[in-house]
């Protein structure tokens, strides 16, 4: 298991725990929550992904950006539904002394 969390935001998101063993995966389903919980308002921000515990934690952050296009929605009934064209753009950081 995988645990990501969005950090460098004004309001502190707890950590999620996603299943699976890929970094990037885990990162992108937590921005994309992320993503509808802000509305998408915030198109960037950082996520902090790990695994493990003690010594054998194994940690990374990634910068990311999101870019889509939210159609109009102007004349849609509140409850419809609607596709969201998009993709998501994930950076990883150097460790310092790497």
């Amino acid at each position: 298991m995988i645990w990501a969390q969005i950090i460098g935001q004004p309001e502190e998101w707890n950590p999620t725990a996603v299943y699976g063993d890929d970094f990037e995966n885990a990162a992108e389903s937590v921005i994309v929550e992320f993503l509808q919980a802000t509305d998408g308002e915030i198109k960037n921000g950082a996520v902090l992904v790990w695994a493990g515990e003690g010594d054998a934690k194994v940690e990374k952050i990634y910068d990311w950006t999101a870019d889509f296009e939210i159609p109009d929605v102007s004349g849609m009934e509140e409850d419809e539904e609607f596709d969201v064209d998009g993709s998501i753009e994930l950076m990883e950081r150097e460790k310092d002394g790497d």
